[in-house]
């Protein structure tokens, strides 16, 4: 996809107050970090906040001499403010648990792959769209990005059925030089994508 984001620290149009992007754990917030970062909010006066398309936020008005501090809070959170290449423009659907269409569970799903990827390639640069949908409606849009995960139902060697993904590449969102992403044909159990992708990782680098 377009490579584009809105992460870490900028400045406000009157220049006396600045603004800061986080990225959200595959835009999920449980209750607690909710609660903590309204405390963190009102201790530094922040009173502004925006959603992102991308699942993300923004804190705006935030005195400039606090950002560190605030930095620091987020962190402690497990929110990022610089996300790494392989997290930087991933996103994840609804999914299964509030998702009716859904037939796999994408967050906490694509959390875990994507600690998992970088672990495995701590010195990733490539821009990389991971983009994880449990259904073929497509809402993180996994048929334009660079690797697309979409939920289906499959049968394990056992012969019961289990959720999965089938596997889309190659896609890209980038103006006249867009193109859907095309579908390999392979079809993996959700417990198995992970080292698959470590291997598909392994012969790009």
């Amino acid at each position: 996809m377009a490579q584009r984001h809105h992460y870490g620290s900028f400045n406000s149009h009157n220049r006396k107050t600045c603004g800061l992007g986080i990225k959200t754990s595959s835009g999920k917030l449980g209750a607690e970090t909710v609660s903590a970062l309204i405390k963190l909010m009102e201790h530094h006066h922040i009173d502004f906040v925006r959603l992102t398309p991308t699942q993300d936020f923004l804190l705006l008005g935030l005195k400039k001499n606090s950002l560190p501090e605030v930095i620091e809070g987020l962190h402690a959170l497990d929110l990022q403010t610089a996300p790494g290449p392989l997290r930087l423009h991933s996103t994840a659907c609804t999914g299964l648990t509030y998702c009716k269409f859904a037939l796999s569970e994408t967050k906490e799903f694509t959390e875990q792959l994507l600690k998992r990827l970088e672990q495995r390639f701590p010195e990733w640069e490539k821009p990389l769209t991971i983009a994880v949908s449990g259904c073929s409606h497509g809402c993180s849009h996994p048929f334009v990005a660079d690797i697309g995960l979409v939920g289906c139902k499959i049968k394990d060697p056992s012969g019961e059925s289990v959720s999965g993904y089938d596997i889309y590449l190659r896609g890209r969102l980038n103006g006249t030089d867009s193109r859907f992403a095309e579908r390999n044909g392979i079809r993996l159990p959700s417990y198995a994508v992970a080292g698959y992708l470590e291997n598909l990782l392994e012969q790009l680098s």
